[in-house]
């Protein structure tokens, strides 16, 4: 009721008399190395990104359990989709192409993205600046654009 879902402090948790922590109920993943010996403390994050303000690419943890208190976690990314929640400020036709590029690279189809523009372009290119919104809605998972 408190927006407090885990109380303890990372501090707390290590002066349990525990070998390993496993803290579920984060949504983001820790520690923040992608590998880790004997890490008494480990948060697996959420497996999949699960909203707009989510910025990392989901992950969990593979842990090898060697004997009692030695251990070695690998971090490996399991998510799909990446969310995208954007301002962009454009100021020439030029300026949107490039900012489309950037879109479209890495797994567009994957990609669910919100874009506030603001900023205006040359009005001899208002058919390309449709053209340019129907590229991204066919080849992004979702592109939701928000005009200001």
């Amino acid at each position: 009721m408190k927006d407090e879902y885990f109380s303890m402090s990372i501090d707390e948790i290590n002066s349990l008399d525990v070998d390993m922590a496993v803290v579920g109920h984060m949504h983001i993943n820790y520690p923040f190395n992608d590998e880790v010996k004997n890490q008494k403390v480990l948060i697996p994050g959420t497996p999949e990104p699960d909203g707009l303000d989510c910025r990392h690419e989901g992950y969990a943890w593979v842990v090898d359990v060697e004997d009692k208190g030695n251990f070695n976690a690998v971090k490996v990314k399991t998510g799909t989709y990446k969310f995208v929640d954007d301002k962009c400020i454009i100021n020439s036709y030029k300026e949107l192409e490039d900012y489309k590029d950037r879109l479209l690279e890495e797994n567009p189809k994957n990609k669910i993205v919100r874009t506030y523009f603001s900023g205006s372009i040359e009005v001899d290119h208002s058919d390309d600046r449709k053209k340019c919104f129907d590229e991204l809605s066919r080849k992004l998972f979702t592109l939701n654009t928000v005009i200001i």
